[in-house]
């Protein structure tokens, strides 16, 4: 008697399972990018909020006016890491931004907002 050994893949099962996985990578890919965008934005916007307030405490306490050069000092001494992406960042209008992160509400001035448009 003569015994088959038929143990192992055909040719055809292992290209079907790479198609799947292609498929499946190809989706998976884009979703987890999009993903660590937003979560770099996040964080990226609640150390500018924390730093905010850290600034305006300094301050309050140094009892100094607000200047440009007061807040490099600052950001100066500040030793933590402010942007994943290392954006560079302002204080403008009392408000402490990530250049590349800071949603500018006057820029969207494109969505409806429910008010009545005027000529």
């Amino acid at each position: 008697m003569k015994k088959i050994y038929n143990k192992g893949f055909s040719l055809l099962e292992v290209m079907v399972v790479m198609v799947v996985l292609g498929c499946l990578i190809s989706i998976a890919v884009p979703r987890y990018n999009g993903y660590l965008e937003r979560v770099t934005q996040q964080v990226c916007n609640a150390n500018c909020i924390q730093l905010e307030r850290m600034y305006h405490v300094y301050l309050l306490v140094e009892n100094k006016e607000d200047t440009d050069y007061v807040f490099d000092e600052f950001l100066q001494t500040y030793e933590g890491n402010l942007c994943p992406a290392n954006g560079d960042i302002k204080y403008v209008h009392g408000i402490v931004r990530c250049i590349l992160h800071f949603e500018d509400e006057a820029n969207e001035g494109d969505e409806d907002n429910g008010s009545v448009p005027f000529l």
